[in-house]
């Protein structure tokens, strides 16, 4: 590495001795097609990046080759990318016309990529987010069998209820799977020298037995959740959303699903995290809030063979009684973690009988602990070995106003309309902080928010008037 192919690839007005340093300093931009990687010039249709992107995605040993060339191969296998793409796609047992239809691929594309010509790498990169690959390996020789799982197993849901479960569905949560690893690498580039909370959790095999029951498992693993993030004995949890976003790291990605769904837990590679369905009774922000809980005890404690990947949960599975014998052990184990992490059982019996009991003491722990009515008189029954007895008590509509603001996931405020509602909310914020790192170019701000460049003033307004800081 020379101090001439530093000035020839990052620019003359560059400074430093090492390509990190040049790169931080450089003003220069690039562009990536699917066979390539060259200097940007104007009227370019590839991707545009800026120059600490090509070092973090290409390294210097591919741009030094720019040195005294106007661009550089990047294609490290000649079957790439279109063997990934079509081994994911049947993984997921779709057609290719399906999916590109549903991201507007032209037919020339769709004809190009089937003889295997060259397709424009924006198209490349948009089918790859859609079924859940990571776009940045595109072309190269990089093992995709953690996508292939998930797209087995997305598969194997669909053909198990194939109306409520549909190939729409299919590539929601793919793409999902897309959105957690993102973000997750996203923010990683700006939070290196940030620990990672979730190193103080591990896998809890234990369900329980005749003798120990799964929900005492469960009410257990709430209570040592608690403790480990400093949530005082008997405190509400205000913000299950911040706790699962701000305090653990953890993706929360808003999805439009089938209304008998309520969340999903979804692993991808090392990467987990939340899938929340805006629709449904998830609307109502005390359910919402049991839904978030219980992935949470879903990810935070599942062994992975449990997860399976991905775990998709209906709002008939959550909203039950820990007791529920048609539950399995695995689901009665996270109801009853999301109970008693929001709302510890000796915490609620005493706001009961302090408040006076009854419709009052009902009412009560409904607005403080912000869980719903039907949850609160089973937690009330079962941490009182049934001495309160809460099914004949009526009580008035609770005003759910402030937990929906402790809760908003930021979806109906986003503007443009054209982002997903799967990128609005922390992937947002996490796509600002890398811009204005200057980690990343507008033209991928822009593509990673799904909008176009002239819409990205918007996005970038209305995620810093919306989403808190972390």
């Amino acid at each position: 590495m020379t101090v001439d192919e530093l000035k020839a690839v990052f620019g003359a007005d560059s400074n430093g001795e090492t390509a990190e340093e040049r790169a931080s300093t450089s003003q220069t931009q690039f562009v990536r097609s699917q066979h390539q990687l060259s200097f940007y010039k104007e009227n370019a249709t590839g991707r545009k990046i800026n120059a600490k992107e090509a070092l973090r995605l290409f390294g210097w040993n591919t741009l030094k080759h720019l040195a005294d060339k106007l661009s550089t191969p990047i294609l490290e296998n000649k079957d790439e990318p279109y063997r990934s793409i079509q081994n994911q796609l049947n993984s997921l047992g779709l057609e290719l016309d399906f999916v590109a239809k549903k991201i507007h691929w032209t037919d020339e594309s769709i004809n190009r990529f089937k003889e295997r010509r060259q397709v424009s790498f924006r198209d490349l990169e948009k089918i790859s987010r859609t079924l859940g690959l990571n776009e940045d390996y595109l072309g190269k020789n990089i093992n995709s069998s953690e996508a292939n799982t998930l797209g087995i197993r997305l598969r194997k849901l669909r053909s198990s209820d194939s109306v409520k479960f549909t190939e729409n569905t299919a590539l929601r949560l793919a793409e999902a799977a897309w959105t957690i690893q993102k973000q997750n690498e996203i923010s990683a580039l700006y939070e290196r020298n940030r620990n990672d909370p979730r190193g103080d959790f591990s896998p809890e095999p234990d369900y329980g037995d005749k003798w120990h029951p799964d929900y005492k498992v469960g009410y257990e693993l709430a209570q040592k959740a608690r403790k480990i993030l400093g949530i005082k004995e008997g405190d509400p949890v205000l913000s299950i959303k911040e706790v699962i976003e701000d305090w653990l790291r953890i993706p929360v990605i808003q999805l439009e699903l089938h209304s008998s769904f309520a969340g999903a837990t979804v692993a991808a590679g090392d990467h987990r995290g939340i899938v929340i369905n805006v629709t449904g009774e998830n609307k109502n922000p005390l359910i919402r809030r049991m839904t978030m809980a219980h992935e949470l005890g879903h990810l935070l404690w599942d062994p992975d063979e449990k997860l399976q990947k991905i775990t998709i949960d209906g709002y008939n599975l959550i909203n039950k009684d820990v007791g529920e014998t048609s539950l399995d052990h695995v689901e009665r184990r996270a109801n009853a973690f999301a109970i008693e992490f929001l709302a510890p059982g000796a915490a609620i019996i005493n706001e009961f009988r302090t408040a006076g009991e009854g419709s009052t003491g009902l009412e009560s722990i409904i607005a403080k602990y912000g869980i719903g009515r039907m949850a609160a008189g089973y937690h009330l029954a079962n941490s009182s070995n049934h001495q309160i007895d809460a099914d004949h008590i009526k009580i008035r509509n609770p005003d759910f106003s402030e937990w929906e603001g402790r809760e908003s996931l930021a979806v109906p405020l986003f503007q443009p309309e054209s982002v997903p509602i799967s990128r609005r909310g922390r992937f947002a914020y996490c796509i600002v902080c890398a811009l204005d790192n200057g980690l990343i170019s507008r033209d991928t701000a822009a593509s990673l928010f799904g909008c176009s460049e002239r819409e990205l003033h918007l996005a970038i307004k209305t995620t810093r008037d919306y989403i808190s800081p972390a």
